[in-house]
């Protein structure tokens, strides 16, 4: 066996000299890189449309999604109500016939139809209360000034023909809600018919056949659903709008 030199202690201290630590500053770069390919890679990813991810969501998600926008953000309800079209009376058309669709379902089957008594009330009653709630919203805002009155009328024999409607129950205190919107909606007419008037005398131009329409409508409602209310009223107010001489018996 051979003997180590006397120099071989100091080539070997020599050569691991020779491979410095690596530095902090270039263990720093490297790993900036590293961040800046990820970044990269990320960027140059295809992002998935947020319309098309709106577009997956049904209309109760939709309406979740918004209200609850609404409710993390109050600045927002502004915004969004300026790009939401104002109902119509087809759109609101469409709504109500969906309303009185689900209070008619949520009657209890049974084998001899549609039963008024308390068990069933209670089971209709929120959907009831649901439309009720809707058709009085929708009553401010068609009776409201900048409302054309044709639309307002037109509403307003929607709203009284769903009303007419609504269940009479063998409990007379649960027919309270349906003389509770009847009385509401006579008011509603009163004011229809007053603006309408009022427009008239300030010099608002409409067709006879326009004039005639309405007064169709308003004398047809009154008449058929408001008679306990409204028929000594009904004579001076139809009278203002110069409607055709209708004496109600």
């Amino acid at each position: 066996t051979g003997k180590r030199k006397p120099g071989d202690d100091s080539d070997d201290s020599m050569s691991e000299s020779k491979s410095p630590p690596s530095s902090p500053r270039i263990n720093n770069h490297t790993h900036e890189m590293d961040i800046t390919v990820k970044r990269a890679k990320l960027s140059n990813e295809k992002v998935f449309p947020l319309s098309k991810l709106l577009g997956t969501l049904d209309k109760p998600q939709l309406l979740s999604l918004i209200n609850n926008l609404m409710d993390a953000h109050p600045n927002l309800q502004s915004e969004i109500a300026s790009h939401i079209p104002r109902p119509t009376i087809q759109s609101v058309t469409h709504i109500l016939a969906g309303m009185e669709k689900k209070y008619q379902d949520s009657f209890p089957y049974t084998k001899w139809g549609q039963s008024k008594d308390d068990y069933s009330f209670n089971r209709v009653k929120p959907a009831i209360v649901e439309l009720t709630d809707a058709i009085l919203d929708y009553a401010d805002h068609f009776t409201s000034p900048e409302e054309f009155p044709t639309s307002t009328f037109s509403f307003l024999h929607l709203a009284t023909g769903v009303t007419n409607r609504l269940p009479e129950w063998d409990n007379s205190l649960h027919n309270e809600l349906k003389r509770d919107i009847y009385l509401k909606l006579v008011d509603y007419w009163k004011k229809a018919i007053n603006d309408a008037s009022s427009k008239l005398h300030e010099g608002k131009i409409y067709g006879q056949t326009v004039v005639n329409e309405w007064a169709r409508n308003t004398t047809e409602n009154l008449v058929a659903y408001f008679n306990k209310y409204l028929r000594n009223l009904l004579r001076n107010l139809v009278a203002s709008l110069d409607f055709k001489k209708w004496d109600p018996t």
